[in-house]
């Protein structure tokens, strides 16, 4: 395949996302209490226009995951806090916090 989804695919791409919502709302209780989602997607500056939308399809899923990301990056220092590297590293002066180098790896 040339890397390219079909329209098929995509129609059970999104719905796949819209399931994973739906389940996350009925099984996690604890997402209630995230920032409403779109407020999140547009709060996270330097997004492309195609990650702001998936952002949008799956915004309760990207608030738990930022939240998950800052108690991540929280952890690390804590564990690591007497350590040479103690995740210092994660921390970042641009406006994204969510933008270290080493963060990118994998994106």
């Amino acid at each position: 395949m040339n890397g390219m989804r079909t329209a098929e695919e995509k129609s059970v791409l999104i719905h796949i996302i819209s399931e994973k919502e739906n389940l996350l709302r009925v099984t996690n209780p604890r997402l209630d209490c995230l920032p409403d989602g779109r407020a999140t997607c547009r709060s996270v500056p330097g997004l492309t226009k195609d990650q702001l939308e998936l952002c949008y399809k799956a915004s309760d899923v990207t608030a738990a995951a930022l939240e998950g990301l800052d108690l991540a990056i929280k952890e690390c220092q804590a564990q690591f806090q007497w350590h040479r590297w103690n995740c210092s590293s994660l921390n970042t002066k641009s406006r994204n916090p969510h933008a270290s180098n080493l963060l990118k790896k994998g994106t």
